[in-house]
């Protein structure tokens, strides 16, 4: 089963970026002395592309986020509103976050 949330809008929104999760590359995890499996360190990747998700605590995952770059097409989207505007919305439901989606 898929899980697609989005935003339909008539304006476009504000984006909002996880404040809590930083990525970050081999070169600067081995800097911050973060232990790395040995096959990634081995490996022929790039040590200088940031693509290691770091995040201080696993409830921080789930922190809104509202993209223009959706997964998914806003061409699907479009199947199910006739608004201008999608953004995708990334988050792990709480009371609080579902109120702070309606101040944003």
């Amino acid at each position: 089963m898929s899980l697609f949330q989005f935003l339909a809008s008539d304006i476009l929104l504000k984006e909002v970026k996880n404040p809590y999760i930083e990525f970050i590359s081999i070169t600067e995890a081995l800097k911050r002395d973060i232990k790395l499996s040995d096959f990634i360190i081995n490996d022929k990747i790039d040590r200088d592309k940031k693509f290691i998700l770091i995040c201080d605590k696993k409830e921080h995952l789930d922190e809104m986020e509202i993209n223009h770059d959706m997964y998914y097409s806003s061409e699907y989207a479009k199947e199910y509103s006739s608004k201008q505007y999608f953004s995708e919305l990334k988050w792990g439901y709480t009371e609080l976050r579902a109120k702070n989606l309606l101040i944003i």
